[in-house]
């Protein structure tokens, strides 16, 4: 089968074409989450208790964690960031990996 040769607009680089798909797409798909909000709010001041069934599941979330433990903070710098954010920072680590 033979496919039809893509389309390029003159003077818009690929690069930029892609993005505008992907704009596209997003706003698409902002859309539907924009629907289904909406939706859920009716349900929601109807009293309806079962909202969630109108609701497109979140994606699992991954995380990847370092591979080291990390190293503490610098102490001069660990010492000019607490007193700038007034937080203890024992517990930051810097990971290399």
């Amino acid at each position: 089968m033979r496919m039809a040769p893509r389309r390029r607009c003159p003077g818009v680089p690929p690069t930029a074409a892609r993005k505008a798909k992907t704009a596209v797409q997003m706003r698409s798909r902002d859309a539907s989450l924009e629907a289904q909000a909406e939706q859920a709010t009716q349900l929601a001041l109807r009293g309806d208790l079962n909202v969630a069934r109108v609701l497109t599941p979140a994606p699992a979330a991954h995380v990847e964690a370092p591979l080291s433990t990390g190293a503490p903070l610098p102490r001069a710098a660990r010492a000019e960031a607490e007193a700038a954010f007034g937080a203890d920072l024992s517990e930051v680590r810097i990971h290399h990996d």
